[in-house]
């Protein structure tokens, strides 16, 4: 029984349960109420730049079977932690600084805490490597007091403004401007390579809305998802006094909650953030963890290749660890079998639980992120009944490419003398093609190298055949 799988677990499952709490609660509940409820457990990472590069797939061979049926699964996933450069970021603050700052608790107002942690994220950033930054400030209306910019005199300025964030500026908060303004800021100046991550840290005091707070709240998620639109990933801050109300605009993953009245853990979650952001640390273990949907499927046994689970908690919850203090950089690939069971026709389910598959990564410091895989809707048929359960189900996996391809031939603009094409096709021919979030293929077309002994490569040749029989 490995602990990190109870540990992930218990994570997930706390999270889980934190979530539920707070799409059951009613539309605009009092404040005093969110209050009391305690700060959630952070979230796996879904989206936005990832600790050591790191990069996973769960895939499944079929997302419709027969009951009694099984599905092969095939985890794989790479990292690279031996890059010790500062990563290139662009990077905007968007801090609240009104009256809820100087709210003093337990002697020391949250003001002095979150200056502490601001300060700690920007001496991240690496003036000397094409980083850019900035800071917008708002109460009621917002200030973009330091226009994206980058380079040493631009570190000097953006410190000096952080050290000028006392809560002076009002008592109300008004988000949505100051979203859209930092998000203009961003993309004014679209960078070519998109492997840059885009990222907006929004800090929320929590001090009363412009109007309605839930028009007011509405119109924060709104902007929030523009930004998602445009390649931004938004990392929400919230002091304790706001009770959590920005959580929605946050990318997943990257929401994090003060659980102290005067910030006194703000520093840590910025130099988290910060330990995500732009840093490679030395990693120890890695975890690939699978939660079986216990009720609809169950793992083979040895069906695991390279190897069966090093840990099956429950029956149903798979770890395969690496030990990698010693490699850096790797690849690695997990493939096993998942048979349904019986009464499970009928039902639509992904083989794990909600959130879905997780890589767990295991740091020398003793710090630990998660990221998640995708996690893929299967549906289970009767015999004999494979249109009646699975009729709808088969139409939408059909129509979900078509509609990907249909929107794809929109985004392509149509040919002009003026363009300068990105993509060369084979025969050098260069064709003017948009493809959003597509690194230039020039950028990336060196030889694959033969591997090292820094490289763990599991590629078994055969998949293993299974039989049911009654």
């Amino acid at each position: 029984m490995s602990y990190r799988a109870i540990v992930t677990r218990a994570a997930v499952l706390t999270a889980a349960g934190v979530l539920l709490a707070l799409f059951a609660m009613p539309p605009a509940p009092a404040t005093a109420d969110l209050l009391a409820q305690p700060a959630p457990t952070s979230e796996p990472i879904a989206d936005g730049p990832k600790p050591c590069d790191l990069e996973g797939e769960h895939l499944v061979s079929t997302q419709i079977v027969e009951e009694g049926g099984s599905i092969d699964v095939e985890a794989s996933y790479s990292f690279d932690c031996s890059d010790e450069e500062t990563r290139q970021v662009d990077l905007m603050f968007v801090v609240e600084d009104t009256g809820f700052l100087r709210l003093e608790a337990g002697g020391r107002e949250p003001a002095n805490n979150l200056r502490d942690g601001l300060t700690r994220l920007a001496l991240n950033i690496d003036p000397h490597n094409g980083s850019r930054f900035g800071l917008t400030r708002y109460a009621e209306d917002f200030f973009t007091i330091v226009a994206i910019t980058t380079g040493v005199d631009g570190i000097d300025e953006l410190n000096r403004q952080i050290e000028r964030i006392r809560g002076n500026l009002g008592g109300l908060s008004g988000a949505a401007k100051a979203i859209r303004a930092a998000s203009g800021q961003l993309n004014a100046t679209a960078r070519e390579d998109k492997t840059v991550p885009s990222l907006m840290v929004i800090v929320d005091a929590g001090a009363p809305t412009v109007g309605d707070p839930s028009l007011a709240i509405e119109n924060w998620i709104t902007s929030c998802r523009a930004a998602w639109a445009e390649g931004v990933t938004t990392v929400v801050v919230s002091l304790f006094a706001s009770a959590g109300r920005m959580r929605a605009c946050a990318s997943r993953g990257w929401y994090f909650r003060s659980a102290s009245e005067e910030g006194a853990d703000l520093p840590a979650i910025f130099t988290s953030i910060g330990d995500r952001v732009f840093k490679n640390k030395q990693v120890d273990t890695i975890d690939y963890n699978d939660f079986l949907q216990s009720a609809f499927f169950k793992y083979q046994d040895f069906s695991g290749d390279p190897r069966e689970p090093d840990s099956r908690l429950f029956g149903s919850d798979l770890t395969w660890s690496e030990s990698v203090s010693s490699n850096q950089r790797g690849t690695y690939r997990y493939r096993y079998t998942i048979d349904t069971l019986e009464g499970s026709g009928g039902f639509r389910s992904p083989i794990t639980i909600d959130p879905g598959p997780q890589l767990a990564m295991y740091f020398g410091d003793g710090s630990i992120e998660t990221i998640l895989l995708e996690n893929q809707e299967i549906c289970i048929y009767r015999p004999e009944n494979r249109e009646r359960d699975c009729g709808p189900f088969e139409v939408g996996l059909t129509a979900t490419p078509l509609a990907a391809t249909a929107t794809a031939l929109a985004l392509t603009p149509t040919p002009d003398a003026s363009d300068t094409p990105d993509i060369p096709t084979p025969t050098e021919t260069e064709v003017p093609v948009d493809t959003p979030g597509i690194p230039d293929p020039t950028e990336t077309s060196e030889p694959d190298e033969t591997p090292t002994g820094e490289w763990k490569i599991y590629l078994p040749l055969v998949l293993k055949q299974h039989t049911i029989s009654e």
